[in-house]
Order: C-alpha cells, then sequence, then structure tokens
C-alpha cells in the first residue's frame, strides 16, 4: 500500500494499492504502478510507503503546465529574436502551437499574432541566411506555418506556401521517394494547399508502409 500525505500538515489524505507489482532482476528493485487520477485535491505532497520511504514533495495543480509554460515565453522570444532556433525547433514549436493554442493566447488574442510575427521574422532571417541551402524539413515548416498564419496575413502565408511547393519541386529529383522528411513535407503541403498532386504521391507510400517500419521510429513518419 501507498499513502499520499499533505506537505504541510503530515495529514493522510488518499491511500491507495501499489499494483502490478514485478521484480526487476537488472535494477534487483521491485517495480509497481500507483494511480491515484481520483485524487484532484491541488496542494503539495509526498508519497510514502512502508518499508520504502518517501518521495519529494510534488505539487498538484489545475494549470501546472501553463505555469511552466509562462516560464518558458520570455526565453522562447528572446531565441527567436536572436535566430537561435533551427529548422527542427521551429517546427515543434508551430506543432505545440496548433496542439495547445490556448496556452499561447493567454489573456490577449494578441499574444499569439505576437508569436506568429516573430516566426515570420525568423523565416525572413532564414532565407537571408541560409544562402537557398534549404531541404524537405524546411519546407514542412514553411506550409504548416502557412496554414496556420492565414488567418492573421493571408498574404504572407499565401506566398510561404508558394515558395514552399517551389522548393519541393526543385528539389524532388534529388530525395529519395521513401525518406521521412520527404514524406512530413508532402503532407503539410498537401494539408494547405489542397493539391491532388500532393495527395497521389501520399497515397504512393502504402506499399512501402505495408512493407516496412520505419515509421514506428521516425519521427518525421509520425508528424
Amino acid at each position: 500500500n501507498y499513502r499520499i500525505v499533505d506537505g504541510r500538515t503530515k495529514e493522510v489524505v488518499y491511500q491507495g494499492e501499489i499494483r502490478k507489482v514485478i521484480y526487476d532482476e537488472k535494477s534487483d528493485q521491485y517495480l509497481g504502478i500507483l494511480n491515484f487520477d481520483e485524487f484532484e485535491e491541488e496542494g503539495e505532497y509526498y508519497l510514502e510507503c512502508d518499508l520504502l520511504g518517501r518521495s519529494y514533495n510534488f505539487f498538484l495543480k489545475n494549470d501546472s503546465y501553463r505555469e511552466v509554460f509562462d516560464q518558458l515565453t520570455d526565453e522562447i522570444e528572446e531565441d527567436l529574436n536572436a535566430g537561435f532556433w533551427d529548422v527542427k525547433q521551429m517546427f515543434s514549436l508551430l506543432l505545440t502551437y496548433e496542439w495547445n493554442e490556448e496556452f499561447f493566447t493567454g489573456e490577449e488574442e494578441s499574444d499569439v499574432v505576437d508569436l506568429m510575427r516573430l516566426i515570420a521574422g525568423w523565416i525572413e532571417n532564414y532565407e537571408h541566411t541560409k544562402a537557398k541551402n534549404y531541404d524537405a524539413e524546411y519546407v514542412a515548416l514553411l506550409a504548416k506555418f502557412s496554414y496556420l498564419y492565414q488567418k492573421y496575413d493571408l498574404t504572407y502565408a499565401t506566398e510561404c506556401v508558394k515558395k514552399a511547393a517551389a522548393i519541393f519541386t526543385q528539389m524532388q529529383d534529388g530525395e529519395e521517394k521513401t525518406d521521412a522528411a520527404r514524406f512530413l513535407a508532402l503532407t503539410e503541403l498537401y494539408r494547405a494547399t489542397g493539391f491532388k498532386t500532393y495527395h497521389t504521391q501520399i497515397v504512393g507510400y502504402l506499399d512501402f508502409f505495408q512493407k516496412n517500419s520505419d515509421f514506428f521510429t521516425e519521427q518525421d513518419y509520425l508528424y
């Protein structure tokens, strides 16, 4: 059994049973699962078990991720302004925005507009400094940015997706047809444009996926 103890009052506030206990020979330890999903009272706590001891203190909060993100916001802005982020990091930032837009919006709609403008500035800077050394991941980045940015500036978003399409066309001959980054670029281009030519190429991967397991480990396939 285990107990959840209030970190301030030392009062036991919840008790449960450790489940699926197994012995792990490699670490010479017993391992088990503690599930206390139903306990939702905010506060500072620690876990305690007989013989084993106790955990470090931890917090239960409804908005714990919001708090962490707020702490990172200034750092993100500084890095974007300084141009420190690479294409992969920028794509991850856009993906985070897409999946958790409410984090970025905050209380003011202008917050997210400012963020997207910072990303637009990063793209402009990248265009001037990379001497047209583009790859499929950059195509995916431009296409995703275009899709997400169109409601703020349709003209610039359209320019970005046209640029992405042009780069992709230029690099077609040199790319492996089963390359994960190429597949990512195709899916983002199809999403942003709806063009059948991209859809046809995506469907062309069906045979590859049926005969290979690369897409289980290649992050770009999963994206």
